[in-house]
């Protein structure tokens, strides 16, 4: 059973780096804030990341644009599950690439 979650976020100031884009340590925290809501909602109860694993930016994100993370359950054992969180973004002319993706390992606690 895969259970997933979407997230949006506009990219504002507060976050962005000098060049005005994403700064990656945030980009981090909202791939994480994703993969959190999906094992949540997976469990139904409280989770903790254990791991990340081969996170990849693969575009940088300028402020303005508009980041949809996608969260999906994409294995689970008895111990732990693991959520795949790729990010999109939308350019003005509406083309959608994808910007970063990565793994997290999460636990119920």
């Amino acid at each position: 059973m895969e259970t997933g979650t979407t997230l949006m976020e506009t990219v504002v100031s507060d976050p962005a780096d000098h060049d005005g884009m994403l700064f990656g340590g945030n980009a981090l925290r909202l791939m994480g804030n994703a993969a959190l809501a999906a094992a949540r909602r997976h469990t139904n109860g409280k989770v903790a990341m254990t791991r990340t694993d081969d996170v990849c930016f693969h575009q940088p994100v300028a402020i303005g644009q508009l980041l949809e993370l996608t969260a999906r359950v994409i294995h689970t054992d008895a111990a732990s599950m693991t959520i795949l969180v790729d990010g999109m973004v939308q350019s003005p002319a509406g083309r959608r690439t994808l910007a970063m993706s990565g793994y997290f390992q999460m636990v119920a606690v």
